[in-house]
């Protein structure tokens, strides 16, 4: 497992999409956010909403679920 809880959230973001196999169109749909200002939080600009970077944060990250943190924050690399 690849520790990424200091990298910036965009990047954090960007590495779990990819590893869930999720393309931008995909978390887009599903948290409620345009895929073009998703790509540009994850490359570092200020893009989003707070209530969109908490929609996203849950569906990639699962903050607010049961998972502890330090799991959260891990990609599996191959």
């Amino acid at each position: 497992m690849l520790q990424i809880d200091h990298l910036p959230e965009g990047t954090q973001f960007r590495l779990t999409r990819i590893a869930a196999g999720l393309t931008l169109f995909d978390v887009g749909r599903l948290a409620d956010v345009s895929p073009p200002r998703l790509s540009e939080f994850e490359r570092g600009r200020p893009s989003l909403p707070p209530e969109a970077v908490a929609r996203v944060r849950v569906l990639l990250i699962g903050e607010g679920s049961t998972a502890p943190r330090e799991e959260a924050n891990a990609v599996s690399v191959a």
